[in-house]
């Protein structure tokens, strides 16, 4: 509706007039208000509340707000904010770039690695706390704390060691979290930073279960019968005691009441109490009719547990009186409670949840994939599940999953190499960790997808008869893309379009494991099992054998053109082609698994072949250097720029990650990477670098 004006006569500045289409007024004094017209400017506040005569603020209309957002909570014009219950789509969250908008995360680790598979991280969650629909929490593998606002996920750094794994919290409030783990790690969240809690002298165990009272005490167990008090209102570095407990079997759970009694369970059932303002004096109140309990709260009347499940309960109930009650005999193990809106679910190990309702109605629900550690209530009810590789999903009381994170990550699913001829056309490719071969099984691979949403990774597979491992990537342009495997198989990728391909039985047959090639020189692929190369003028016909009489057999190639290719594998196995002859050499009982090389900026060339025992062999020119780090460690992959610097990733004397860097003429320096899984390849484009990792890890460094 337009703007009526009455000509000769001047309007009031307290009539109101419908706002223009661009959300303006007309006449000189009026704001456009959240109720659609045009007000007097000293009544409209800046969300658009309206102030009345009497002082009262009249909120917005939020069915209008929501409207135009595609996401995430709005103000009311009032202070108040409301979920205007529209989620984004998986891996997206909401306001990454924009508020109430959609995009892509991306989480970055202190180091300076961001996530972009699995989304939002890919750190296995091990427990969670919800104290609202703003503020929840997630901890876990790698001193994780990641936080989710309602809208999009943070994470946080805590004051843990790298390394440390995060297994309990609980709060009473977004000023009150607490956080334990290995190490004896104690975590307290005031509401604006993480601090480390004073530890006892040498106290260094593990601590699984930890709750918060609300007035700063606090109790935090774990295996032993070791259980910590904090007293309430004292200094933050010598409020924590060790208690002398009554049991040395592992404590499985501490929680109170609403009258301030104060529980803790073992894993062999005994139930201990102390009385409400006692610090100390635990006695045995009873023992839990279960096989093995894992779980215990305060509901209703009385007390609930849940545990293993054999010829017994699974679920029980201890009433006032003493007495207990069978709630269920249903088959699965109880390992957690999150309690919701009229009732609390009971979370299982893996695929399993049951639904008590507060007059103790039971229902089962049985959620796929089975990869889920931990979860927290929603309204509705429903429960946000978390756990293996970060993954996410919600499930309502009809057993059905929504993603929160980029979906199933499958277990052992290893990314091998890593791959591409553009940022925005990359491919990550890989196989099941244990290499089981089966007739139906699937190759799988990412592709690397750059949108105005931001960036993620695409699952793709490919039906490729038994072979369930891709273990080498090899991008030329859009047209020549291969991902050799074992069983003599391989994937061809033309202009996205994918393709079955096999080198033949025979001479050929085995684990090809590298490639590398162009239209002029030919292309050509190393395998494990032989001292030969195999070459295709095509890369997918006409396979054959050229000879290089490497002393082992052959793991990787690379070169610059049909006279200067270079091989690497096992037994120190290496040997440099001029396009006539190949000129073999060994660097002893070393295995070399990766070789990449790129041209200098002043036309030399650098080769760098890294292996087991931490070997690094770099190549400048004609001249050879041979470093070792470290027995311990075993090297997977590496790349190097074109201004020539290396970088080499592999496995580290703990098993996680061990990322190592060079310049052309400088030594190799340790790149930190804090990660409780190997690297196993890399690649990148000019300053940026991507690795990749077992459970579907992709991280990059660099923009």
């Amino acid at each position: 509706m337009g703007l009526l004006v009455l000509l000769g006569c001047p309007l009031p500045g307290n009539v109101l007039y419908r706002c223009d289409e661009n959300g303006g007024c007309a006449v000189e004094g009026l704001t456009c208000a959240g109720d659609g017209f045009c007000h007097p400017s000293a009544e409209v506040l800046e969300d658009g509340g309206l102030v009345t005569d009497g002082g009262d603020c009249v909120p917005r209309d939020l069915a209008a707000a929501c409207a135009a957002v595609e996401c995430g909570f709005v103000n009311d014009g009032c202070g108040v904010e409301q979920d205007c219950h529209r989620d984004c789509p998986a891996p997206q969250e909401c306001g990454v770039r924009e508020a109430n908008r959609c995009a892509v995360p991306s989480l970055c680790t202190p180091e300076g690695w961001c996530w972009e598979n699995p989304l939002p991280q890919g750190f296995t969650i091990a427990a969670s706390f919800r104290v609202d629909e703003r503020h929840t929490w997630f901890v876990g593998e790698n001193r994780l704390v990641l936080f989710f606002d309602g809208e999009r996920s943070y994470l946080q750094d805590p004051p843990a060691p790298p390394g440390v794994d995060l297994l309990g919290i609980h709060g009473t409030s977004p000023d009150d979290v607490f956080v334990v783990g290995n190490s004896g790690v104690m975590l307290h969240f005031d509401g604006t930073r993480w601090q480390r809690e004073g530890t006892l002298s040498n106290f260094t165990n593990q601590l699984r279960t930890v709750w918060s009272f609300g007035d700063g005490g606090a109790l935090a167990a774990g295996p032993g019968g070791r259980l910590l008090s904090r007293a309430a209102l004292v200094d933050p570095f010598s409020r924590w005691t060790l208690e002398t407990f009554p049991s040395v079997e592992e404590i499985r759970d501490v929680f109170a009441d609403s009258s301030g009694g104060v529980y803790a369970v073992t894993r062999r059932n005994e139930l201990f109490t102390r009385p409400p303002g006692s610090t100390s004096n635990w006695i045995q109140l009873d023992t839990v009719p279960l096989q093995e309990t894992w779980a215990g709260m305060a509901r209703g009347d009385g007390l609930t547990f849940g545990g293993v499940n054999a010829n017994r309960a699974n679920l029980v109930h201890r009433d006032p009186d003493g007495g207990w009650r069978q709630l269920t005999d249903a088959g699965f193990a109880t390992l957690e409670f999150a309690p919701g809106d009229g009732g609390v679910f009971a979370l299982s190990n893996g695929s399993d949840f049951a639904w008590l309702s507060d007059t103790d109605e039971y229902t089962r629900f049985v959620v796929q994939p089975g990869q889920w550690n931990t979860g927290v209530a929603l309204p509705g009810p429903r429960l946000l599940l978390s756990g293996i590789a970060g993954a996410m999903a919600v499930s309502g009381l009809d057993g059905g999953l929504t993603w929160r994170s980029t979906g199933r990550v499958q277990r052992g699913h290893s990314l091998n190499a890593v791959c591409g001829y553009a940022p925005g056309a990359m491919f990550a490719v890989g196989g099941i960790d244990n290499n089981a071969a089966c007739a139906t099984c699937k190759v799988r691979w990412l592709e690397r997808q750059v949108t105005t949403s931001g960036v993620s990774w695409t699952s793709k597979d490919f039906q490729l008869g038994s072979t369930t491992q891709l273990l080498a990537c090899f991008a030329e342009d859009a047209d020549h893309v291969w991902f050799p495997g074992n069983d003599s198989k391989f994937v061809y990728l033309d202009a996205g379009q994918p393709f079955y391909g096999d080198f033949g039985g025979g001479p050929l047959y085995g684990q090809y494991s590298g490639a590398w090639g162009h239209a002029d020189a030919g292309y050509f692929f190393t395998r494990r099992e032989g001292r030969e190369v195999t070459t295709s003028a095509d890369g997918f016909t006409g396979f054959a054998q050229l000879d290089s009489l490497a002393p082992g057999g052959l793991r990787s190639v690379w070169g610059f053109g049909s006279d200067d290719i270079f091989v690497a594998g096992l037994n120190g196995a290496t040997s440099h082609f001029d396009g006539v002859t190949w000129t073999p050499s060994s660097a002893g009982s070393i295995d070399f698994a990766a070789v990449h090389g790129a041209r200098l900026p002043g036309g030399e060339r650098r080769y760098v072949a890294v292996g087991s025992a931490g070997a690094l062999f770099s190549v400048v020119g004609d001249a050879g250097v041979l470093t070792q780090v470290s027995n311990a460690v075993s090297f997977s992959g590496t790349w190097v720029s074109s201004s020539g610097t290396a970088w080499a990733v592999g496995r580290a004397a703990d098993g996680g990650a061990f990322v190592m860097k060079s310049e052309p003429a400088g030594p190799w320096v340790l790149e930190p990477l804090t990660s409780p899984r190997p690297v196993t390849g890399v690649f990148g484009f000019d300053e940026t670098i991507w690795v990749t990792g077992p459970q579907g890890m992709v991280l990059r460094k660099g923009e």
